[in-house]
């Protein structure tokens, strides 16, 4: 296939893309059936290997409903907003990958293509700074995730997964634990460990990697995709806010 009939197809496939995202806004059908779906047309854009297959598929597998019952209207509000989030992050991380592929097979740069994805949102920041909690003070935490946002926005990627990893040495107590190590454990139901454990399995071993490691004679620096646990984080981050307003 040449580079003009590639970038073409891979073109077509962002609209279809798109259209997934859009659908998902207003959809009220069966959710399972609508992952399976967009799963396969992830499967022809990237690959059966590519990480979104598997990350949809464990926001399902977090749910308690049956597969053949799994419909919109069977959810609390906030339930169905929270999921449509997860869903929508993950859609948007493959929009930009696809964006990339689109512009390398054309051998230009699209024009957002140097402008990070927020790693925290601004949405979750917000959230942070109305909490008045009486037994924690978030101010270093809302300051962490700042900074983690401005090394995102200029490709640090080594200060991105460093400040990731004190903010997770940071947040235990909150959820009355010494460590992350037990709240990623020990914390919450299946579905929330299943989501948190990416952080203490992946996130950390990564930043101590980048951390601990002495200088040698070759050495390749992450990339932004190997430091991108901003879902697994937002998660958090969510629970963390539903912590602290109920207090």
């Amino acid at each position: 296939m040449t580079s003009e009939l590639k970038q073409e197809y891979q073109s077509s496939e962002l609209d279809i893309l798109d259209e997934r995202i859009s659908d998902l806004i207003f959809f009220d059908g069966n959710v399972s059936e609508w992952v399976s779906d967009t799963c396969h047309l992830l499967t022809r854009i990237f690959g059966e290997s590519h990480h979104s297959i598997k990350d949809l598929f464990l926001v399902i597998e977090s749910i308690d409903y049956e597969p053949d019952t799994l419909a919109s209207d069977r959810y609390r509000h906030d339930e169905w907003i929270t999921l449509k989030e997860r869903i929508l992050n993950i859609l948007e991380i493959c929009r930009r990958e696809l964006q990339i592929l689109i512009a390398q097979a054309s051998n230009n740069e699209i024009s957002d293509l140097n402008t990070p994805f927020e790693y925290v949102s601004a949405k979750r920041i917000q959230e942070l700074k109305a909490i008045k909690s009486e037994k924690f003070d978030l101010t270093k935490l809302i300051r962490l995730c700042e900074e983690l946002n401005i090394a995102n926005a200029n490709n640090l990627n080594l200060s991105v997964v460093m400040l990731l990893r004190a903010i997770l040495d940071h947040v235990p107590p909150i959820f009355s634990k010494n460590s992350f190590k037990e709240v990623a454990s020990g914390y919450g139901r299946k579905s929330f460990k299943d989501t948190i454990q990416p952080l203490e399995n992946g996130a950390r071993k990564i930043a101590d990697n980048h951390l601990h490691e002495q200088i040698c004679k070759k050495k390749v620096l992450p990339t932004s995709l190997q430091v991108n646990f901003s879902q697994n984080l937002d998660f958090l981050l969510a629970e963390i806010v539903s912590i602290l307003q109920s207090d």
